[in-house]
């Protein structure tokens, strides 16, 4: 099983934490964040710490519980496709 597949499984990936607030369109409007901005924070499977405080505040506004510790732990997983540039780099040179 892919690190992705587990992070979906466990609900520790930043979709999950973007369909837990309701998911890409409903989040990004009561954020102000375009859902563009939004929907490529789920593609790259990542969220900019300084937009961190605003999604906690949504998050509280909604009564889900979204703590700093968390997102710092969305920002430490694996991301998909980690390390395989390098791997194909050197096997080329």
């Amino acid at each position: 099983m892919s690190a992705q597949q587990q992070q979906e499984n466990t609900g520790d990936s930043v979709k999950a934490l973007i369909e837990e607030l309701g998911g890409i369109r409903p989040f990004a409007k009561k954020s102000k964040f375009s859902s563009g901005t939004v929907n490529s924070w789920v593609i790259r499977e990542s969220i900019p710490v300084k937009h961190w405080p605003i999604i906690i505040s949504v998050a509280a506004e909604d009564g889900v519980s979204v703590t700093y510790e968390r997102l710092i732990q969305l920002s430490n997983q694996p991301k998909q496709g980690s390390g395989s540039c390098q791997a194909s780099a050197k096997a080329e040179t």
